[in-house]
């Protein structure tokens, strides 16, 4: 729902572009992205957060994971 709801200015703005014939420019995509994005990370859970963001793609635990052990 928090992923619906943050796309609502997104919506505004595609609706502008379509009916009222707004432009947009690099910062209002850039701004878009971030927002959405930001929203379907904070939904995720911590574990799969450090599995999409983590450079050892192997399987093998890194330092910090050994540490945590």
């Amino acid at each position: 729902a928090a992923v619906i709801l943050a796309t609502e200015p997104m919506w505004a703005a595609l609706f502008a572009a379509g009916l009222l014939g707004e432009t947009f420019g690099t910062k209002d995509v850039v701004g878009g992205v971030l927002m959405v994005g930001a929203c379907i990370v904070s939904g995720m859970k911590a574990q799969d957060v450090h599995k999409l963001f983590s450079q050892d793609h192997d399987g093998m635990m890194g330092e910090a994971e050994q540490e945590l052990k």
